[in-house]
This record gives structure tokens, C-alpha cells and sequence, in this order.
């Protein structure tokens, strides 16, 4: 999810979230370490043990840095937690070398109720990031709803103004065809048909026109001539 969210602010809740997790992974691997270390109470290991609150403390400063300022508030409380503050006092007492007397499961206890408060943040953070991906699932919903609505719309309005245009066409041919029956049954080749625009139909009536006028040009010069040959 950390890598594919395309939201910048739902990004940067799930960065927290992921620091977080870390945060809490070493704090875990600290405990493991002292745990084993006060059982033994052999040497320190001050070289893996410093790498480990290295990493705690780095995530756990993302982790504030990213997360919202209601998680940033449960986080400044569970610092200031006696627990996280006993278990951070054994563990820098170890790495500046100085004797601890504590025994191991009091400091197993002490860590593990560190590591719960942090758990109380995770869930914290966990229901924020469902309702905000719930939020963005709605509004992704809705966005959806109005571009199919518009969809339908521009749909509708280019279908009618197809239907518009068939319409158009096709009482325009139906004028042209009654026009032409009426020319061939009467033989009135005097008749011409009016152009209803530039269109297709508007051309065949130009060109059915200037059959027309041939057609009457002919029959003129029939009747001429037969008028003439009756003359004589």
C-alpha cells in the first residue's frame, strides 16, 4: 500500500505507520538483547545493541514526523511513560558500560509494557488509516457516480441528436421521393423540387432539377418541331 498510494496524504499516513512498525520491531530486538545479556550477565553487546537503538530512534523521529498530530501526541505520552522511560535508563546505562541491577524478567516486563504502548499507538494509527482509506473509497465512489452520470448524459444528447438527424434525413428523402412520384405520374416537367438546405438529399434535388429541365428542354424541341412539320 506504502508504495502504491497515489493520495499524498494517505501516503504519508502509511509512511508513519511503517516507521512506526519499525520502531517497534527494534524495540523488540533491544528487549531480546538485555533480556539475554542481565539472564547471563556476561558482556554487554554494547556494538549490536547501539545499532538497534540507532534504528529505534530513527524511525521512531520519522514516525513523528509523518504521522498526524493525534498520533504524535499518543507517542509524546508513551515516551514520557514511566515504562518506556525505565526501559531507555537500563538500556543507556548498558551502553555507557555502567553496572545495572535489575533482573532479567523485571526488565522483560518493563520492556514488553513499553512495547504494548507502542502496540496502542499501532492500533490507533491502523484504525485511522481504515477510515481514511473508507473516506477515499466513498469519495472514489461518488467521483465514479458523476462521471458515469455524465457519461449517460453526453450519451443521451448525442443519441438524440442522432435520432435528430436520422429524422431530419430521412423526412427529407421522404419529400424527395413523393415529389419525384408526383413529377412522373402528372408528366409535369415543369415541376421542380425546392433544396431544403446543403445537405445530401438538397444535392439529389439539384441534380433530379436539372434532369428535369433537360427532360422539358426535349420535349419543347419535340413539340416545335412537330408544330413546325404541321406547318408545312
Amino acid at each position: 500500500l506504502e508504495k502504491n498510494a497515489n493520495l499524498p496524504a494517505l501516503k504519508r499516513d502509511l509512511h508513519a505507520h511503517l516507521h512506526l512498525l519499525n520502531a517497534k520491531e527494534h524495540l523488540g530486538q533491544i528487549r531480546a538483547s538485555l533480556t539475554e545479556f542481565l539472564a547471563r550477565k556476561d558482556q554487554a553487546p554494547t556494538h549490536g545493541l547501539a545499532r538497534q537503538v540507532g534504528l529505534h530512534r530513527y524511525h521512531a523521529r520519522s514516525f513523528q514526523q509523518d504521522a498526524s498530530p493525534a498520533l504524535q501526541e499518543s507517542y509524546r505520552l508513551a515516551s514520557n511513560a514511566p515504562a518506556m522511560k525505565s526501559t531507555f535508563a537500563v538500556v543507556d546505562a548498558v551502553l555507557r558500560g555502567e553496572p545495572v541491577d535489575r533482573a532479567a524478567d523485571q526488565w522483560f516486563s518493563t520492556a514488553t509494557s513499553a512495547i504494548d504502548d507502542l502496540g496502542q499507538i499501532e492500533n490507533q494509527s491502523l484504525t485511522d488509516l481504515r477510515q481514511r482509506v473508507a473516506e477515499e473509497i466513498r469519495l472514489s465512489e461518488a467521483r465514479l457516480w458523476w462521471v458515469s452520470l455524465t457519461a449517460v448524459f453526453v450519451s443521451l444528447i448525442c443519441l438524440s441528436f442522432v435520432a435528430t438527424s436520422v429524422h431530419r434525413l430521412v423526412f427529407a428523402f421522404g419529400r424527395l421521393v413523393a415529389s419525384i412520384r408526383q413529377t412522373i405520374s402528372t408528366s409535369d416537367f415543369a415541376h421542380r423540387i425546392t433544396p431544403a438546405g446543403d445537405d445530401e438529399v438538397s444535392d439529389i434535388a439539384r441534380n433530379f432539377n436539372e434532369l428535369l429541365e433537360i427532360a422539358e428542354g426535349l420535349i419543347e424541341e419535340k413539340d416545335a418541331m412537330l408544330a413546325d412539320l404541321l406547318a408545312r
